[in-house]
């Protein structure tokens, strides 16, 4: 265990740097198919950062939980 401390504090870190969790009221809510068009830099520059930051979790949850916090921020 002493040997391998600095690593287990290091993906601790990792892990606490991840703090994103998706709302269980976005993952409960049922799935609808829509079509919109994107920004293609803004897209690539998303897909990426999920990719690379939140391999766990899938693309359509993430875009379900960012939409869900606009929402949440600034409705009046």
């Amino acid at each position: 265990m002493k040997k391998n401390l600095g690593a287990i504090k290091q993906l601790l870190g990792l892990y606490r740097n991840q703090e994103l969790v998706i709302n269980r009221e976005v993952l409960k809510m049922g799935f609808t198919n829509r079509t919109f068009k994107l920004n293609d830099n803004v897209f690539t520059c998303f897909t990426n950062f999920c990719k690379e930051q939140y391999p766990q979790y899938r693309i359509q949850d993430l875009i379900g939980q960012a939409l869900w916090e606009f929402v949440k921020k600034y409705s009046k």
